[in-house]
């Protein structure tokens, strides 16, 4: 709405994009890396922070929203359950063979190859090879719903939320276009984003920004958290 609006700083909807980095900030300051130095705990910002704080009825609304979002499965009995899926993540000359190393999950626990071995044997292996483009992951304009196997490929690319200091495991993430849908947006890989729900609605309102930097999604921090006005990622997942 027009408050909503007039309440975003016009600064951080300006184009240029300055110098993407990952690099941890030096500053001994006890909060997350990706603060600058001389941020303090009143600036520190919170993926899960809105304009307002959540109301009983809504924290009953968003548990609900958890409930229904988690992967479900038929049983034989026409009731529901959670349907158990681990994603690991590997190179593909690990997996033919080609090169001795390990893999990851996607909550990160490192699988040694014994174990991953033992893993393949029992798995249904969904595969995701990207090049440097993104290529072949393109829905176009057909549909604005991300479908299940390009979500399998955000999350391959992106491990979890993207937004610097979030944990929101995996599961909880939805999937923001870049270029919005309804401004020409295309559903393919090079145009979504992992967001956790309120970096979610941050991105929407205008709070945050969302830009790609050689072909991978950036966050830029409200300039009260990051003055530099950096494109960002977040580290946790690496």
């Amino acid at each position: 709405d027009e408050d909503a609006a007039s309440a975003v700083d016009p600064s951080i909807l300006e184009p240029a994009v300055p110098e993407a980095t990952t690099e941890p900030n030096t500053a001994s300051s006890g909060f997350p890396d990706f603060l600058p130095e001389g941020v303090g705990n009143e600036a520190r910002w919170d993926p899960e922070e809105t304009e307002t704080i959540a109301t009983v009825p809504e924290r009953a609304l968003n548990a609900l929203l958890d409930i229904l979002t988690t992967t479900t499965t038929t049983t034989a009995g026409g009731g529901a359950r959670i349907r158990p899926e681990v994603i690991v993540h590997l190179k593909l000359e690990n997996l033919q063979d080609l090169a001795a190393g390990d893999a990851r999950t996607a909550h990160g626990v490192h699988l040694p190859p014994g174990e991953l071995r033992r893993l393949l044997c029992q798995a249904e292996i969904i595969p995701a090879v990207f090049n440097s483009k993104s290529e072949l992951l393109d829905y176009g304009r057909a549909q604005r719903i991300v479908p299940e196997k390009l979500k399998r490929a955000v999350l391959a690319r992106d491990r979890g939320c993207i937004v610097p200091g979030c944990t929101e495991p995996p599961e909880k993430v939805e999937f923001h276009h870049i270029d919005p849908w309804w401004k020409g947006g295309e559903t393919k890989l090079g145009n979504l984003g992992a967001l956790c729900r309120g970096a979610h609605m941050d991105a929407d309102a205008g709070r945050i920004q969302v830009v790609l930097v050689d072909g991978l999604p950036h966050v830029i921090l409200p300039k009260h958290v990051d003055p530099e006005q950096q494109p960002r990622r977040n580290t946790y997942w690496d």
